[in-house]
């Protein structure tokens, strides 16, 4: 059984659900035979009345978000942003949350991978407190990057030899 909190978590997902379907423009007809999930359970788990919608197992929210063309991890880190950034930004960098959850997602088994190549270091020397920092730099240097392809932009666009 879902303790409270995990179903609360769980139905946040739906007004993201609703959202992608309407971008995507897949009604609930056409999300049934992508998800194989009925059209009425559909109904009952993805329902505009939060008090009149069913509990959704975790098989189920995989199935739905799959058939949209995402995952669990991209879908909450979306949910996240949407708390302090406002939907139409979070619809017009969707590739970043892409790219962050891409990025990321198999970090850990890189790190995991690097640290038993070095000699002395083991799990015991991180401290989650880093996370900040190592946030920081992520946007740091992906600012350094989209500031140098504009730059790049810029050169070309001024140069005499720019021929279209």
């Amino acid at each position: 059984m879902l303790e409270p909190d995990d179903e609360t978590i769980l139905r946040d997902f739906v007004p993201l659900i609703r959202c992608m379907m309407d971008r995507k423009d897949i009604p609930q007809r056409k999300l049934a035979a992508l998800t194989g999930i009925s059209k009425t359970r559909l109904g009952l788990l993805l329902h505009s009345d939060p008090t009149k919608r069913s509990p959704m197992t975790v098989d189920e929210l995989q199935i739905i978000l799959h058939a949209l063309g995402t995952d669990i991890v991209a879908a909450y880190v979306r949910i996240k942003a949407s708390g302090t950034i406002p939907q139409p930004l979070i619809e017009r960098h969707d590739v970043l949350f892409t790219m962050i959850c891409d990025a990321f997602v198999d970090m850990p088994e890189g790190l995991i991978v690097l640290l038993e190549e070095l000699e002395g270091i083991d799990g015991s020397e991180v401290r989650p407190e880093w996370a900040v920092p190592v946030r920081r730099a992520v946007v740091w240097k992906l600012l350094d990057e989209v500031s140098a392809k504009l730059a790049r932009r810029a050169r070309l666009a001024e140069s005499d030899d720019f021929r279209i």
